[in-house]
């Protein structure tokens, strides 16, 4: 799965690593979105959080440096980001087995369950690679030892290098510089928790909270942007006063962990010897949403609320206000490349006034249905749906998604619904982001599919069994019939080529 730079240079280099990796991926994105079932309340350790590791990975690194890793070296980089909170889903008893194994009783004992999986679970993924490893079917026991040692590293904030060696030299003469891939990869896991944290929750006293307490854990929209300017990783962040303040403290702990990974690179006081092309990191304040003069929305969709949107605008927190539509003011550019697209292409954007998810169903969301984070809640605040012609149906979007990826809107999520036989529904659906993390849904449509999502028939048949058990007769024959509605259209050409994601 490409997901970052240094996964296009490992496969530029090794297509037998990189299908290794690949596959590995495709296990590990099954194994995370169960443990996200398990513990839906926490913060987001899914395929997205590594898809985040990776980026600023690439991010911190010297260019040109990134460019000469070998094969190798990308390999067990991108692998120790993948494999880092696989840890996370453990059972108590395994837990308690690896508490023991890694000697931290003393300091597990005064920590409840979700605790101590918060704060050890990246050592904990240590351990189970150590022993169910194999399963992955490693290039060689070196590649997996160096990914296994980078994960002490990490789970241990990067503050224990004496136990990292310099380098390792595999049979094929290549040399993985664990110590400073490890460096790397500390600081990258560090920005993506920062990222995508919420706050100190009471999991125990979870389910006490109520829907606006929760919302209000979250660390929504507080920091804006991690960028590179001039040799500095500069982290903006804005919200209140005690949402800024919570950023703060993390932040001064990366900036603390930096200096000691830096330091600790080597006893060579040339810095030019290590990986990172920055040298400092700083966290500068913005304007807090409540002293945001204005908030600017796009006319045509302002137009389009009713008076229950305006006024459950208001209800949302000023911060999820400006955050609404600011989200919305990235919608102009992308809507008006699909449009272009659409003339050209012999494509239909279906459906594009209904594109921009509304305040009443963004409210509703938050405040009444609350599963998940605040971004992850708005994460089909702008959706499109194009219907393409079936002869070129998989050329064309292999070209959006190249061409929004040059717009720096991401794919992190693509499924092909055609390739599932025993699922009702036809199309591609796929996911984007930015690096802001605002995000974007895509439906991609044959003309067939979508008449036949958009159908009372289906519709009424997927009421009558969403309310049924899983397996009962009622529900199978129903099933049936759903299925039956796509099993006579027009497949596209060289659908079954179109990987997910």
């Amino acid at each position: 799965m490409i997901v970052n730079k240094c996964s296009e240079i490992l496969l530029a280099k090794s297509k037998k690593l990189y299908g290794n990796y690949r596959d590995n991926c495709t296990v590990v994105q099954r194994m995370l979105e169960k443990y996200k079932k398990l513990y839906p309340n926490i913060s987001d350790y899914s395929i997205m959080h590594f898809i985040d590791i990776a980026e600023f990975c690439d991010m911190i690194m010297d260019k040109q440096k990134l460019e000469n890793l070998n094969e190798d070296e990308c390999y067990c980089l991108l692998s120790a980001a993948l494999f880092a909170h696989i840890g996370f889903g453990l059972n108590q008893e395994i837990m308690n087995r690896y508490v023991d194994k890694l000697g931290i009783q003393k300091q597990a004992e005064e920590l409840t369950f979700f605790q101590v999986m918060s704060k050890y679970h990246v050592l904990f993924s240590a351990c189970l690679l150590e022993e169910y490893g194999d399963i992955f079917e490693f290039p060689s026991d070196l590649h997996k030892y160096a990914i296994i040692r980078m994960l002490h590293f990490i789970g241990e904030n990067g503050t224990a290098p004496v136990q990292l060696e310099e380098a390792l030299v595999l049979n094929n003469q290549n040399v993985i510089r664990l110590k400073e891939l490890a460096a790397v990869l500390a600081v990258g896991n560090q920005l993506a928790e920062l990222k995508n944290a919420n706050i100190d929750l009471s999991y125990d006293k979870f389910d006490k909270y109520n829907s606006e307490e929760i919302v209000g854990f979250v660390e929504r929209n507080v920091v804006r942007s991690i960028k590179v300017k001039d040799g500095k990783l500069v982290i903006e962040a804005g919200g209140s006063d005690s949402a800024y303040t919570l950023i703060e403290r993390k932040v001064n702990l990366i900036i603390d962990n930096f200096g000691k990974i830096v330091s600790s690179l080597s006893d060579r006081s040339d810095y030019s010897l290590n990986l990172f092309s920055i040298v400092s990191i700083e966290l500068h304040r913005l304007p807090s949403a409540e002293t945001a003069e204005k908030i600017y929305l796009n006319k045509e969709i302002e137009e389009s609320w009713t008076d229950e949107d305006r006024e459950l605008f208001q209800k949302l927190s000023p911060e999820e206000r400006v955050f609404y539509a600011d989200y919305l003011s990235t919608e102009f550019e992308t809507t008006k490349f699909l449009v272009e697209f659409a003339k050209t292409n012999k494509a239909v954007l279906e459906g594009l006034e209904y594109r921009v998810k509304s305040p009443k169903s963004l409210y509703n969301k938050l405040y009444q249905r609350v599963e998940k984070s605040f971004f992850d809640s708005l994460a089909d605040v702008v959706r499109y749906t194009i219907i393409l012609d079936p002869e070129d149906y998989v050329e064309q979007i292999r070209f959006v998604i190249t061409a929004l990826h040059e717009k720096n809107w991401k794919i992190y999520a693509l499924k092909n619904y055609w390739t599932n036989d025993g699922f009702p529904y036809n199309g591609v659906n796929t996911k984007f982001k930015n690096p802001r993390n605002y995000r974007i849904e895509i439906q991609f449509h044959t003309k067939e599919s979508f008449d036949v999502k958009m159908s009372k028939e289906d519709h009424d048949l997927y009421e009558q069994r969403r309310v049924l058990e899983p397996g009962c007769d009622e529900y199978n024959r129903i099933l049936q019939l759903q299925l039956n509605l796509y099993s006579n259209m027009e497949y596209p050409k060289n659908i079954a080529l179109l990987d997910n994601i």
